[in-house]
């Protein structure tokens, strides 16, 4: 699907519908908690509240995924693979 906004055009990102009618489009799995999204800083240390310090220093280390860059030095990273780390934690406590 094409998206048109302010006279540009871009592809949708995988998983939206094309059209609502259209039983061959992607949607999200039907267990899915929310559509996938990228978040900031912040609200990663709102999920893992750690210093922005540590937070860097585990990526460094392999221990924490790594920020997808946006462009223009912005970088952000997947919801979901910042909620994969934390059910890993949570796995690793339980054993």
């Amino acid at each position: 699907m094409l998206i048109k906004r302010d006279g540009l055009t871009a592809s949708a990102p995988p998983g939206l519908a094309e059209a609502p009618d259209n039983p061959n489009a992607q949607r999200p799995a039907a267990g899915d908690r929310s559509p996938e999204r990228f978040i900031r800083v912040g609200e990663v240390q709102g999920l893992v509240p750690v210093s922005r310090t540590t937070l860097y220093q585990w990526i460094k280390d392999g221990y924490f995924p790594k920020p997808v860059p946006l462009g223009g030095g912005r970088v952000a990273w997947l919801l979901s693979e910042v909620h994969t780390w934390m059910a890993t934690r949570v796995a690793e406590r339980q054993t």
